[in-house]
Parts: C-alpha cells; structure tokens; sequence
C-alpha cells in the first residue's frame, strides 16, 4: 500500500476503528459467500475461491490509483486524528 493514514491514539476511537474494519471485512465475506453458494455447494471449493477472492481484493487495493486508495471504513476517522 502507499500513501499515508492517521492512526487513532485515543482508546475509544481506536475501537471505533477497528470495529468499522471488522464490520466491512465481514461484510466483503459475506458477500463473496452468498456469490460463491450460487456457484458451487461443495465446501472446499467455496473456501478456496473465497481465498482466491480475498487474495485478489488485497491486490487491487495495492495497486488501484492513489486518489481513491483510503477505504471508506479507514477515512471516516482519520480526518478527525489529523
């Protein structure tokens, strides 16, 4: 990744931001299991392609163009830490 991000310090955004990111993160993999049960049932297949998707979301948020490379779960906090 490049470009730059505010960490929170205090405690409590801290856990605000973590929370953000673990609710997107949750739904990105329910939204790739729903797809995947329309494709295949069998269980071993459906975790490796959610790997495989996984895999592939991380690269395209490494290499998508720098303007919009801030998730909207991260900069909703980081304006407020600058």
């Amino acid at each position: 990744m490049t470009g730059s991000l505010a960490i929170p310090t205090d405690g409590g955004r801290c856990e605000a931001v973590r929370a953000a990111w673990r609710k997107y993160t949750d739904d990105v993999e329910e939204k790739f299991d729903e797809e995947i049960a329309h494709v295949t049932p069998d269980q071993v297949k459906s975790e490796t392609a959610k790997e495989i998707l996984l895999r592939r979301l991380a690269q395209y948020q490494r290499t998508k163009p720098k303007a919009v490379a801030v998730g909207a779960p991260i900069a909703q906090f980081a304006a407020k830490d600058e």
